[in-house]
C-alpha cells in the first residue's frame, strides 16, 4: 500500500493516466485482501472511471471483476454477478476471461447456486493450471472448497481444500494457503475431530493475521468461536465472538456483523461494544 500511495502521487503529478487507472486498481486488490472494503470500493470506482475517460476497455474489464469479487465477498451477489457477467461481455484478453469467469462462479457460489458456480470456477482453474498461474489455481480451490462445505459436501470440500493447500504451499501463496486450511478446520468440525479443527483454524488465523487479512482474520476468529462453543468452552467462545465482532465493526462490514450477533445470542453470549480488537 505504501508504494502505491507513493505511485499515484507520482503517477498524478506527471499527469500518466494509463499507469494511474492501473495503480489504483491494483491498490484496490490490496485494501480488498486486507479487508478494508470501503477504500477498495473508492480505489476500484476511481481505476473504472480512469478507463472510461481514456476509453480504456481491459481497465473496466479488470475493475469490473475485481468489484464483483469484492461485492461477493460483502454478500451482495446480486451485484457481483451483474459486474463479473459485464466484465466477461467486454473482455478484451484471455487473463480477464479467465478471471472474470471464475469470479463470476464465485458469485454463483455466494448466491448459493453451485450448478452454476462450480463449472465457472472449475473452469478457470483449470485453465489458469495450464498457464502455470498457481496461485490463482490455490485460490480459487479454496473459495470452491468453502462452497461445498456450505453445502454439506464435506468429502469433496476436504478432496478440494487440500489441493489448495497444496498448490498454495507450492506456489508460495499464503491466501490460499490459510483459507484452505480454516475450510479443513470447518470440515473436520463437522466430522467430529475436533483437535484437528483447533489446529487447523489456528494455523489459518496466524497465517492470516501474519498478511493482514483482517476481514479473514474476523471470519476465522467467528470459525473459532464456532468450534469452541462446541467443545463447550463457553469462556473461549466468548473470547473469539467479540475479537471477529470487534473486526467487523471496524471494518463496517453489515452482513458479517449480524452473523455474529446473531451466533452469539443463539449461544447466550455477550459481545461487547468494542471497536478494535482485543487478543
Amino acid at each position: 500500500m505504501e508504494h502505491g500511495l507513493q505511485a499515484i502521487a507520482l503517477l498524478e503529478r506527471a499527469q500518466e493516466g494509463l499507469w494511474l487507472g492501473q495503480t489504483y486498481w491494483a491498490i484496490g486488490i490490496n485494501y480488498a485482501f486486507m479487508g478494508d472494503f470501503e477504500r477498495a470500493h473508492e480505489a476500484y470506482g476511481r481505476a473504472h472511471t480512469l478507463g472510461e475517460i481514456r476509453g480504456d476497455i481491459r481497465l473496466q474489464t479488470y475493475t469490473d471483476w475485481s468489484r464483483g469479487r469484492l461485492w461477493a465477498m460483502q454478500g451482495d451477489w446480486e451485484e457481483a454477478i451483474a459486474v463479473c457477467q459485464r466484465s466477461l461481455e467486454r473482455s478484451r484478453d484471455r487473463f480477464n476471461t479467465i478471471m472474470a469467469t471464475g469470479m463470476l462462479g464465485l458469485a454463483y457460489l455466494v448466491h448459493g447456486a453451485p450448478a452454476q458456480g462450480v463449472p465457472r470456477v472449475e473452469s478457470a482453474s483449470q485453465q489458469f493450471s495450464q498457464i502455470g498461474y498457481w496461485p490463482l489455481v490455490s485460490w480459487f480451490y479454496a473459495w470452491m472448497s468453502e462452497a461445498l462445505r456450505l453445502h454439506r459436501e464435506y468429502d469433496k470440500a476436504r478432496d478440494i481444500a487440500t489441493q489448495a493447500l497444496d498448490i498454495g504451499s507450492k506456489a508460495k501463496n499464503p491466501y490460499g494457503m490459510a483459507y484452505a486450511q480454516r475450510v479443513l478446520g470447518q470440515v473436520a468440525q463437522a466430522s467430529g475431530a475436533l483437535t484437528e479443527a483447533h489446529t487447523r483454524l489456528g494455523e489459518a488465523l496466524e497465517t492470516f493475521t501474519a498478511i493482514q487479512s483482517r476481514f479473514d482474520v474476523g471470519c476465522t476468529y467467528l470459525a473459532l468461536a464456532e468450534l469452541a462453543h462446541a467443545q463447550g468452552n463457553r469462556d473461549a467462545a466468548t473470547a473469539h465472538a467479540n475479537n471477529a465482532y470487534a473486526l467487523f465493526m471496524a471494518l463496517k462490514i453489515p452482513r458479517y456483523v449480524e452473523r455474529t450477533q446473531q451466533f452469539a445470542s443463539q449461544c447466550g453470549l455477550v459481545l461487547s461494544n468494542a471497536d478494535i480488537l482485543h487478543g
